[in-house]
């Protein structure tokens, strides 16, 4: 789903409102239609397939963090599902306007209109923050116990989203680090963690 609206973009040159119409002709179950608004939103911001259909140069694709703030007003002008998906994929343009600073990544997300986006923008992050930090998942572990208002399962959440992306990237031959990750952590949070494996 997250991959047809990107496609959906392209197929319309760019044009946000047409292609979101095209996500809601999926239902919001299992998040469906999010991942779809997402696919668009994310497609406007990296412009990846967007440049290689010839609908933006090159340079629109390399220097993309130029267009940052037209992408955050882009965010602040949709409303509602479409808001919390846009916030979502903020994180790619913030990851490079910040230099890929964790903190400042993750505070950025604090800068959304509603608390669903600021909670899908937080647990986004990893995807961008992981490739950074060599897919370690120690190495980001500390990110997680940072305290976040008014998200009680922030640290949770953050524990599984690191081991989903490593399982994502990796073999399980090649994630052997995960059993020490999980060993590590806290015991309200060990057994989950194992599950997650």
């Amino acid at each position: 789903f997250h991959a047809v609206g990107h496609l959906a973009l392209v197929e319309v040159k760019d044009n946000l409102s047409e292609a979101i119409g095209l996500c809601y002709a999926f239902p919001k179950e299992k998040n469906r239609r999010h991942y779809c608004l997402t696919g668009i939103f994310m497609e406007h911001m990296i412009a990846d397939n967007l440049v290689q259909h010839g609908l933006y140069p090159t340079e629109r694709r390399i220097y993309l963090y130029k267009h940052f703030k037209d992408f955050e007003n882009t965010c602040r002008s949709q409303k509602g599902e479409n808001n919390t998906a846009c916030w979502t994929e903020m994180i790619h343009p913030s990851s490079i306007n910040f230099r890929g600073d964790t903190i400042k990544v993750i505070e950025y997300c604090n800068n959304a209109e509603n608390e669903a986006g600021r909670k899908f923008c937080r647990r986004h992050a990893f995807v961008e923050l992981f490739p950074k930090n060599n897919f370690s998942v120690n190495a980001l572990k500390w990110v997680c116990a940072v305290p976040q208002p008014n998200d009680a399962t922030f640290e949770k959440d953050c524990y599984v989203a690191l081991l989903k992306n490593k399982l994502l990237v990796f073999s399980p031959e090649e994630s052997a680090d995960m059993i020490d990750f999980c060993s590590s952590l806290k015991s309200e949070f060990k057994n989950l963690c194992f599950s997650k494996i």
